[in-house]
């Protein structure tokens, strides 16, 4: 039996055992606000490529992306950034792990970032702390919108309820938004 038949056949066998087991991931929903506070460094710029590669001390594949730099609204990043997550494709073997941040190349993104255990830049609270940079249709401008739109929030009786946050969910000039990184940044 090849190994990619001997990983599907425990797979299927998983989710049976678990029929309402989904692709969610659960953390806690944090406000423009904590955002900055809690990142040591806010980019905008675009990711150039990525590599994963097997980590033997966490026994799981990592996915490095090399960011080009173009504007730093905290922190002193140098001219590049490299994000690292985990989960990624080695071969035939995928580890995929739900809500982690995923780069192609040329995206432009706004990413708010945080040192991590192992010297490694990671970006806070998951796909929160990435906005997406977008060309606006009409002027051209570049436009900044969350990559995480509606984060749900589940409260004890199991009613959803979704977090508003005007300054985090709606699509502003990039420069306004940087700008307003920088504000409060300066305002601590």
């Amino acid at each position: 039996m090849t190994r990619l038949m001997l990983y599907t056949v425990v797979l299927a066998s998983l989710l049976q055992l678990n029929p309402r087991s989904s692709s969610a991931a659960t953390v806690a929903a944090l406000t423009f606000d904590t955002l900055i506070e809690k990142s040591e460094y806010v980019v905008y710029g675009r990711a150039v490529g990525t590599r994963s590669f097997w980590d033997p001390a966490t026994s799981t594949i990592w996915t490095e992306t090399e960011l080009l730099v173009f504007d730093g609204a905290k922190g002193r990043a140098g001219k590049t950034i490299l994000i690292t997550e985990p989960g990624g494709v080695l071969g035939d073997i995928a580890h995929l792990f739900p809500g982690m941040p995923r780069f192609v190349g040329g995206e432009e993104v706004v990413l708010f970032l945080y040192s991590a255990p192992g010297n490694r830049i990671r970006v806070l609270g998951l796909r929160q702390g990435v906005y997406e940079v977008v060309r606006d249709r009409d002027s051209g401008e570049r436009i900044v919108r969350p990559a995480v739109e509606h984060p749900e929030l589940i409260v004890p009786d199991h009613r959803i309820a979704l977090r508003s946050d005007p300054g985090q969910s709606r699509p502003r000039r990039l420069s306004e938004f940087l700008d307003s990184v920088r504000e409060r940044v300066s305002n601590r």
